[in-house]
């Protein structure tokens, strides 16, 4: 299993969790195996580019993600992650990377809710996190 989760910069499983999905720097790719973070690659974000908001979500699908853990998202970005295949956790306010990642493995991550997504750019109805 590979869990993505949307960070501000390296450091590894330390490394400071994004406020939102698609304004992240980019994406800790966490490796999992016995219930145990790995070492997180890296994958840089690149932002929307000529996808639209399916930029981000493709990237994190050939990359082999299985989840991610997000404190913001907007419904396209859930609803393209869905239809990949890609399992979305809410980051119940995580710190760092492998917080959340531990909550996620630890059953203690509620599955991310159309009603927590964002209602377009500057309007979220999540929890916890700002642009």
């Amino acid at each position: 299993m590979k869990i993505a989760v949307p960070t501000e910069g390296s450091g590894g499983l330390d490394a400071p969790v994004s406020a939102h999905f698609g304004h992240s720097e980019a994406f800790a790719l966490v490796p999992v195996e016995n219930e145990q973070p790995g070492e997180p690659e890296m994958l840089a974000n690149g932002g929307h580019g000529p996808e639209g908001c399916m930029g981000p979500v493709n990237r994190l699908k050939q990359a082999g993600a299985d989840a991610v853990v997000v404190g913001g998202l907007g419904m396209r970005p859930l609803a393209g992650l869905q239809e990949v295949g890609i399992e979305v956790y809410f980051n119940e306010g995580a710190a760092s990377v492998g917080d959340a990642v531990r909550l996620v493995l630890q059953g203690k991550a509620r599955r991310f809710a159309p009603a927590q997504a964002c209602q377009g750019h500057g309007s979220c109805g999540g929890e916890g996190h700002s642009h």
